[in-house]
């Protein structure tokens, strides 16, 4: 009985990561896609925002340890489905972003600081993994990899008239303080459990919500209205429209 109950907790921890990692793993493919068709600046930073917002959100509704490790790792691997070229780099962003995260708070507490730190050097995370990815181009030539480094801050920055130390410094206040931001703004939002759509005060016990008649299984032609609907949006990247694309 006791051993039924602790595959029960541990099922319900990869079902709790399995909500907000999918999530992610949508915003990543479907936002992410069109971002970057797009070209736009700082689409990696935005991105990893979000997902920062997505992990202080279900770290604060929820406290079972890793769980922020299970929703990138879960993440992480739907986005090896993503209809683009380049799929390992942010695959390991993603749950590079997860484990900082993870590690920040263990450290610092699940907490309002630990979210901040954790939140801002995750989203930093996107220059750690540029230079790492340097590091195994050029090796050790490390002229080389500044300038390559300045010249990815400056692209990012608009080109601004700084001195190359002074660009990669303010990229990665930037990107720091973005983090910090969207950390803030998750933490603000009321503590609601996001799978039963009830307070968490008022969840006491596995079965409650079934036993209060508010439990609904949803059809499953759902499921593939929501495929159809992933498949009909990727396709319309494809159009020259942008007004179309967009809708």
């Amino acid at each position: 009985m006791e051993l039924n109950k602790k595959n029960e907790f541990y099922i319900e921890r990869w079902y709790k990561a399995a909500i907000f990692g999918s999530l992610w793993a949508a915003i990543e493919i479907i936002l992410g896609s069109f971002l970057h068709n797009l070209k736009i600046p700082f689409t990696g930073s935005i991105l990893a925002c979000i997902g920062i917002f997505i992990l202080t959100v279900a770290i604060k509704n929820w406290s079972e340890p890793g769980l922020a490790l299970r929703i990138g790792m879960i993440c992480a691997l739907m986005k090896s489905i993503s209809p683009s070229a380049v799929i390992f780099g942010p695959m390991i962003g993603i749950f590079l972003e997860a484990f900082i995260f993870e590690i920040s708070t263990l450290i610092f507490g699940r907490n309002l600081i630990g979210f901040l730190i954790g939140g801002g050097l995750a989203v930093t995370s996107n220059l750690l993994q540029k230079i790492i990815n340097l590091f195994i181009v050029y090796g050790n030539d490390l002229v080389k990899i500044y300038y390559s480094i300045y010249d990815f801050a400056a692209k990012m920055l608009g080109n601004p008239i700084l001195d190359p130390n002074e660009i990669i410094i303010l990229l990665f206040v930037i990107e720091f303080a973005l983090g910090v931001i969207f950390v803030s703004l998750a933490y603000s939002i009321k503590k609601y459990d996001t799978i039963y759509n009830l307070p968490i005060s008022d969840i006491e016990g596995e079965n409650k919500l079934k036993n209060s008649g508010n439990y609904k299984e949803q059809p499953l032609y759902f499921l593939f209205m929501n495929i159809s609907a992933v498949i009909l949006i990727l396709y319309s990247f494809s159009f020259r429209n942008l007004i179309l694309s967009v809708s």
